[in-house]
């Protein structure tokens, strides 16, 4: 999957007019697993703007190479905290893929260099994400994820224009592990993986790791977008946030 992940992580929103409330956190990529100091030099930025209002509750990740130029944006609009739509566009792989949610239907659209494919799936009866939105389904489940208690969920990958079965739960503290923090429960490691034997055996699986005491989002472990083009995506990959 090639994702971006932030969540809502506790600081005070700005005010934007009358009623539209903004929050804006900033992340780092790097490639491979990093989750202490010292920190390789980023390979981009990310940018996870939040906006908060009587009609309007809408997630926007913005991945930024390092000329500042945006090069994959990704907005999932959600109501009573389940998506309702989402887009994303990637111009360096020159891809574009939107989700349209009805009472009965997902409707996913994916172009790739200019061929554009249209999939319409029954809407899950269960909770479901897609591209950001999976953090706030954790966000709103993350005092039963941290007691042990897994949570079941489907998401939408419009670059496969298909819908998986996924499992949330906390990653029980490995003897081996070497993040102090991690270690002695300070922080909590949340793991979400295909829920299907055979699926998963080839599937990547997203790790997240936030503060056991306050829920903020410090770091995500995943397959994530890559800003060189040579390269396209990454093996796996950690966004550090700040």
């Amino acid at each position: 999957f090639l994702l971006t992940a932030a969540a809502l992580i506790g600081i005070p929103l700005s005010t934007q007019g009358a009623s539209i409330k903004t929050q804006t956190i900033h992340g780092m990529a790097y490639e491979g697993e990093h989750f202490s100091a010292p920190w390789p030099a980023p390979l981009y930025t990310v940018n996870y703007v939040t906006e908060r209002g009587p009609d309007v509750d809408r997630l926007t990740v913005v991945d930024k190479d390092k000329k500042g130029k945006a090069f994959y944006t990704q907005t999932v609009d959600l109501e009573a905290g389940v998506p309702k739509s989402f887009s994303f566009s990637n111009d360096l792989l020159d891809q574009q893929g939107s989700l349209t949610v009805t009472e009965k239907e997902l409707i996913m659209t994916f172009t790739d260099k200019g061929k554009t494919k249209t999939v319409k799936k029954s809407r899950p009866q269960q909770l479901f994400a897609v591209g950001p939105s999976l953090n706030r389904l954790v966000a709103d489940h993350f005092e039963e994820l941290v007691s042990g208690k897994d949570r079941s969920f489907r998401m939408v990958v419009i670059q496969r224009l298909d819908v998986y079965g996924m499992k949330m739960s906390r990653e029980p503290v490995d003897p081996k592990e070497t993040t102090p923090e991690i270690k002695d429960g300070r922080w909590v490691k949340l793991v979400m993986k295909v829920d299907d034997p055979f699926i998963g055996i080839f599937a990547p699986k997203i790790y997240e790791i936030y503060d056991t005491k306050t829920g903020k989002l410090l770091f995500v472990k995943a397959p994530l977008a890559s800003a060189d083009i040579k390269q396209q995506k990454m093996t796996t990959g950690t966004i550090r946030y700040k």
